[in-house]
């Protein structure tokens, strides 16, 4: 079975003078549908990510959703740098040792920041529905609908380098990307939120992660 390390977002309970890693339990669902086991990572600091992954070898990785970016807007009340310094070195881990890696929506963000991109604040994209085309290397893919839950998104200019688009929405802004040589996919939807999952999602994250 494969392994299949998924991070984690950073919420602050200041009550507790605490600031916590936190997965929705959807997602031990949908990796046990994938046929992976998954292993959720802690932010820890960068400089002991590489002996961590190291020590757990993990097959694939998800970079989840949650927290709003610190380019993006740095008093927003849900930033987390300490988890923007993880991934990055997580991303790197991962491009460094050939291992597929997928980002969900603020993952998705994350990989196009990563690569040299940017984003841009959106509207009518949270709490609702759109219907999604494909494109590019995904261009044999049937249009489907999808949920939406980002205030942030990226139009086709701001895509990093070597990065191109695999889904768009109807305003034109890019709901799936990937990267031209390296193994490195994003989605702006959550397909661990759909009830049931979807089989489209299932299909196109396993194709994704080269499942």
């Amino acid at each position: 079975m494969n392994k299949l390390a998924i991070s984690q977002r950073v919420d602050e309970h200041k009550a507790y003078g605490e600031r916590r890693d936190g997965l929705d339990q959807r997602w031990f669902e949908f990796a046990d549908r994938l046929g992976c086991a998954p292993i959720p990572l802690p932010n820890i600091q960068a400089d002991k990510v590489d002996a961590y992954l190291d020590t757990i070898e993990p097959d694939v990785i998800i970079l989840s959703g949650g927290n709003t970016l610190l380019v993006q807007l740095e008093n927003a009340d849900d930033i987390a740098p300490e988890r923007d310094q993880f991934e990055a070195a997580l991303l790197t881990w991962g491009l460094a040792n050939k291992k597929p890696v997928l980002g969900v929506c603020r993952g998705m963000q994350f990989i196009n920041q990563f690569f040299g991109g940017s984003t841009c604040e959106l509207s009518g994209h949270v709490a609702c529905r759109h219907r999604v085309s494909f494109a590019g290397d995904m261009s044999d893919a049937e249009p489907m609908d999808v949920n939406s839950f980002h205030n942030w998104g990226i139009k086709l200019e701001q895509l990093g380098i070597e990065l191109s688009q695999l889904a768009i929405a109807a305003d034109g802004t890019v709901e799936a990307l990937s990267h031209a040589t390296q193994k490195v996919a994003g989605i702006m939807w959550h397909p661990e939120r759909e009830d049931p999952f979807a089989e489209a999602d299932l299909t196109l994250v396993r194709r994704l992660l080269e499942l």
